[in-house]
């Protein structure tokens, strides 16, 4: 189980996307590859404030298409296990000289709260969040961290927990096929999360 940041979904978004991260995302199962509502945020919003026209259109339209279709039920939210993480990381970050923005913090939690890797470009963001990191772009994969200043006793329980129903956005029409979208809809993408990964 690996949780995208926003930087590899951007990448994916692209007309031409990294050779490098296509041919780390064809190596990936595509049921094991989750995101994040902070990521949806993150895409959302640099969508928002561009100038609305045809490229705000395309975009949006895109971003919609991924996360209620490439991701149908692998979209992990910031729950109650997440926020009591998220804490520890950014004053761990903090007191190593090393502050940590909201958003990255929250998409740690998230990934740690579900011990997952976190696939990223943007490595040196995350380092001693205690999540394996891997970046696409040059496939290095760091170990997974515990640093005792991240340490939490309440962390395995959490890891335990089912979250199949709690953890997960479902969007209205999440579960319709893109084929059948109906007309006056865009037409089914030819790339795709699950027609990159395998």
């Amino acid at each position: 189980m690996t949780v995208l940041d926003t930087n590899v979904i951007s990448e994916l978004m692209k007309s031409a996307p990294s050779p490098e991260v296509i041919a780390w995302m064809s190596g990936q199962r595509a049921d094991d590859l989750f995101t994040t509502t902070i990521t949806v945020a993150e895409i959302l919003y640099g969508i928002e404030i561009l100038p609305k026209g045809k490229r705000h259109d395309q975009l949006l339209q895109e971003a919609e298409a991924t996360f209620s279709e490439d991701f149908v039920g692998r979209i992990l939210v910031f729950d109650q296990a997440a926020a009591h993480l998220y804490p520890l990381i950014a004053a761990a970050r903090r007191t190593h000289g090393r502050p940590i923005g909201s958003p990255d913090a929250q998409i740690a939690a998230i990934a740690r709260a579900h011990g997952t890797a976190l696939a990223t470009r943007d490595t040196d963001d995350f380092e001693g969040c205690g999540v394996r990191l891997i970046n696409p772009w040059s496939e290095l994969v760091s170990q997974e961290e515990s640093p005792s200043a991240l340490s939490n006793p309440k962390e395995s329980i959490n890891q335990n927990r089912d979250r199949a129903s709690s953890t997960h956005v479902r969007s209205p029409g999440m579960n319709q096929p893109a084929t059948a979208r109906g007309p006056g809809r865009p037409q089914p993408r030819q790339r795709t999360i699950r027609n990159v990964a395998r």
